[in-house]
């Protein structure tokens, strides 16, 4: 009984373990929802381009979020990101080695989202496979970059 005993407090524990863990070594990273109303062809993606932003990293104030959807590219500052959205945000001082910056940076345990329609892109697609990227830049280097194929069926 008491062998018992131990693993009814050591699963717990690892558990709790595995979870800090997750969350400690996650990445701050931009994620794409993308949604196709089926109608009349062609037509407008409708589309959540969401930031989350970790603790334990910074991203410069004048980083670019791009959104792409297929040749069509648009932009904007990180900064104006974060405010256009109206939540709240954490700036401290801290680097980014390996991309040349040092300095004060969006931090913290946030998530910022706002739609497509928000960029100036032209949202209309047609039949076909397209594809809808997003990308964190910082002087001209991409700090992070994801990829979501659309199918449009006739």
């Amino acid at each position: 009984m008491h062998k018992y005993n131990l693993i009814s407090i050591l699963v717990p524990v690892f558990s709790v373990l595995i979870m800090v863990s997750a969350v400690i070594f996650l990445k701050p990273d931009v994620t794409g929802l993308v949604i196709h109303e089926p109608g009349a062809i062609p037509q407008n993606v409708n589309a959540d381009v969401t930031l989350k932003t970790k603790s334990n990293e910074v991203i410069p104030p004048n980083a670019i979020i791009e959104v792409q959807l297929d040749e069509n590219k648009a932009g904007m500052y990180i900064k104006e990101f974060i405010e256009k959205t109206g939540k709240d945000y954490k700036i401290e001082t801290g680097a980014l080695e390996e991309f040349g910056f040092y300095g004060p940076g969006y931090t913290g345990d946030y998530i910022y989202s706002m739609e497509l329609s928000e960029f100036d892109i032209d949202r209309e697609i047609g039949v076909g496979e397209h594809i809808f990227t997003t990308r964190i830049i910082y002087r001209n280097q991409i700090l992070y970059e994801k990829e979501n194929r659309i199918m449009i069926a006739e």
